[in-house]
């Protein structure tokens, strides 16, 4: 790998690595929230759903404004942004502000992360794999790191709003780290993947052979998109507040959100070495039986040490999904790169979305025991669509094989 390429890497992974701690820091500090603005707890958690409207919109506009824009641009102004409104979120005195700058982020967030993912597609297509592992590896580091950063302010008395100075400076820092970034990767390649996307559109594989083509396909991997994000971000977002709810100390109950992503970052870890996917239906197995135990025990148990565990499993088993899914999608067609990627993150965030809604209804008129159940029911729903979309996958290589394709 060239050192420009490593640079650009790098780059990406410290990006995701500090909205890790952003999107992870927001469940920890839920109960700081609600004090600070007089609201209930429920009521404090929904601001995820204006996170998640805005990287909706994010996502989605990125894939049109690639098409007059550079991502080096786009890089440095949603960074600009993302510092604005995360350093807004530290200072406002009022709540519809908050709420205001959350959806800047969100916003700012789901270009960032389209943007990462188009570049991990175009630049490192022969190890797409392990590169987007690396992504999201990052990302899980910074989930894994946000509640013990959280701890460490609590347990020396400094200000919550100091946790979105941080990270707001972090954005600062990176925006300037793009500008050489631009200068020594993004202008040489530009001329060079202009070629390379003409080259493809003559030699991509037909529709016949396309693995992402078949609507029902694009389907399944939209479901499993949007199961991890509805288990994933259920996790990040109400894990806290449900292991207090059965009289976990706070603090105990950040390490039981701590290992839900510790488990995910080795997985993910591990899929970053390996470098490819593997669909072997006895480790897929393996990987049904782990995530549908893990959510059990955090249903059924009580305890740091169970809850833990049960955290853990859950985390390891979803780990692997997302990067080998998308790096599928995307070998198929690496000039539909944004698209993909759009439709992975819409996905999520929309499976976030129906999470924060369900979750905080359940909360506010039922009890907070109520709000990790419909987890167990979406795994159930991920196990279904991720063992469809492997089988069209094998079905369409098979045929391409056959074709010559």
């Amino acid at each position: 790998m060239s050192d420009r390429r490593s640079s650009l890497l790098f780059f990406i992974g410290f990006l995701l690595l500090s909205w890790g701690l952003l999107g992870a820091g927001i469940g920890p500090l839920l109960p700081q929230i609600s004090i600070a603005f007089d609201l209930p707890l429920p009521l404090a958690g929904q601001v995820f759903l204006l996170w998640s409207s805005g990287f909706c919109l994010g996502s989605y506009i990125t894939s049109h404004l690639l098409k007059r824009l550079q991502l080096s641009s786009l890089f440095l102004s949603a960074c600009l942004a993302a510092a604005i409104a995360i350093f807004g979120l530290s200072v406002t005195p009022s709540f519809f502000l908050f709420c205001f700058f959350y959806g800047m982020t969100g916003t700012a967030g789901g270009i960032i992360f389209t943007s990462c993912h188009t570049s991990v597609s175009w630049f490192f297509p022969e190890k797409r794999q392990a590169a987007l592992s690396f992504a999201d590896f990052s990302f899980s580091a910074g989930t894994l790191v946000a509640p013990l950063l959280i701890n460490l302010i609590m347990s020396n008395n400094y200000p919550w709003q100091i946790f979105f100075k941080a990270l707001s400076f972090a954005n600062i820092t990176l925006a300037f780290l793009m500008i050489p970034l631009a200068l020594a990767f993004f202008r040489p390649y530009s001329a060079e993947r202009n070629v390379s996307l003409s080259a493809e559109e003559k030699t991509s594989f037909s529709l016949e052979c396309d693995t992402t083509g078949s609507k029902k396909t694009l389907i399944n991997y939209a479901i499993i998109c949007f199961s991890i994000g509805f288990v994933e971000w259920q996790q990040n977002v109400w894990l806290v507040t449900y292991a207090m709810s059965k009289g976990t100390p706070q603090v105990s109950a950040n390490h039981v959100m701590l290992l839900f992503s510790l488990g995910m970052i080795l997985r993910r870890a591990g899929s970053m070495v390996a470098g490819k996917s593997c669909s072997d239906f006895r480790l897929v197995l393996l990987d049904d039986i782990i995530l549908l135990g893990g959510i059990s025990v955090i249903l059924a148990g009580t305890g740091t040490a169970v809850m833990g565990a049960g955290s853990f499993a859950t985390g390891f088993a979803l780990g692997g999904v997302l990067p080998a899914v998308m790096a599928s999608a995307m070998a198929s067609r690496p000039s539909h790169a944004p698209i993909l990627s759009t439709i992975a993150l819409v996905m999520l965030t929309f499976g976030g979305l129906c999470s924060g809604i369900y979750t905080g209804s359940a909360a506010t008129f039922l009890s907070p025991g109520w709000t990790l159940t419909a987890g167990l029911f979406i795994s159930v729903l991920l196990i279904i669509s991720r063992r469809a979309f492997i089988s069209a996958l094998r079905v369409h290589t098979a045929a391409c094989r056959g074709t010559g394709h």
